[in-house]
């Protein structure tokens, strides 16, 4: 039974499915030389042949992707790979620099962990971020993660090796919403 991706509302932030406009700015904003440098993000394929793909990878169980968008405006992305016979998922996230410091990562995040736990019934969400990205370090951290340790030159980027920093999130330990 297909199943369509709802929509989330915040008090600032709409979380909702990427659509085949949203290509050009998804890609502005993940190739910007600000964003680029901290984010191990890029599609394999174009950014409209990965939007294309959301919806069935979304029935299948394998992945979320919203976009975020701000007053009408395109401002980020919040997504994760799935694992459902584990209930596990592997979050990741972005903002446009030019929203930075506004807690709409912190914002998009919560209420993506919101979902995951309660709509898609996940036990653990995890996250990773380059140990010089202090920044998604602390948004991970006021999402409530706990710091599982450090992948010591996981990701070669840029012709440099990269430590990624790991967190982890269980259901048991969100805060109860309702």
């Amino acid at each position: 039974m297909k199943v369509d991706q709802p929509s989330i509302q915040t008090s600032r932030l709409l979380l909702r499915p990427f659509t085949l406009d949203d290509a050009n700015n998804i890609s502005q904003i993940a190739r910007s030389p600000q964003v680029l440098d901290t984010s191990m993000w890029l599609p394999e394929h174009t950014e409209a042949e990965w939007i294309g793909s959301h919806a069935e990878n979304y029935n299948a169980g394998a992945t979320v992707h919203f976009a975020i968008q701000h007053r009408g405006e395109l401002c980020g992305y919040v997504g994760a790979s799935l694992s459902l016979a584990d209930r596990y998922a592997d979050m990741g996230f972005f903002i446009d620099s030019q929203f930075w410091n506004r807690g709409f990562a912190t914002e998009s995040c919560t209420a993506f962990i919101e979902f995951s736990i309660h709509k898609l019934e996940l036990h653990r969400i995890a996250s990773a971020h380059f140990s010089r990205n202090l920044a998604s370090g602390r948004v991970m951290q006021k999402l409530g993660m706990t710091y599982e340790g450090t992948l010591r030159q996981r990701v070669y980027k840029d012709g440099v090796y990269e430590d990624l920093e790991l967190y982890g999130l269980l259901d048991s330990e969100w805060p109860a919403t309702t």
